[in-house]
């Protein structure tokens, strides 16, 4: 990935600060943390998903999610770019705005902004 100027990515310190107090013990491993920061991306930033009939992410949702992260990466870097200069807030509202709620839109900015701020966590 490209180098970034750290201090200008909003929300990173803060993000930080949670997977650091939501892993279970110090020697977490990196997919445990990314896990974490997962979760914390979604529950503080993402809007709460429709209830569905599986908890689960079943076989073709992650192969709707991985068409649309190509159709749409453009898209997806620029609301990268707006979470980096204007805080993840920002990012989510832009994309629920030009997906109409698409949930596969969502779910892949989702997993390009784990993706992004795990890598600039220095743990990627």
């Amino acid at each position: 990935m490209e180098q970034a100027n750290l201090e200008n990515f909003k929300n990173l310190e803060e993000l930080k600060k949670e997977v650091e107090k939501g892993v279970s013990s110090p020697e977490a491993t990196p997919q445990e943390k990314k896990e974490v920061l997962g979760r914390v991306i979604e529950e503080k930033y993402f809007p709460p998903k429709a209830p569905s009939g599986s908890s689960s992410t079943n076989l073709t949702d992650l192969t709707e999610i991985e068409k649309v992260k190509e159709q749409y990466k453009p898209l997806i870097i620029e609301l990268i770019e707006i979470a980096q200069e204007e805080g993840i807030e920002k990012a989510v509202d832009k994309a629920q705005e030009v997906s109409k709620n698409n949930p596969y839109l969502l779910d892949a900015f989702h997993d390009e902004l784990v993706d992004k701020y795990f890598y600039l966590l220095g743990e990627g």
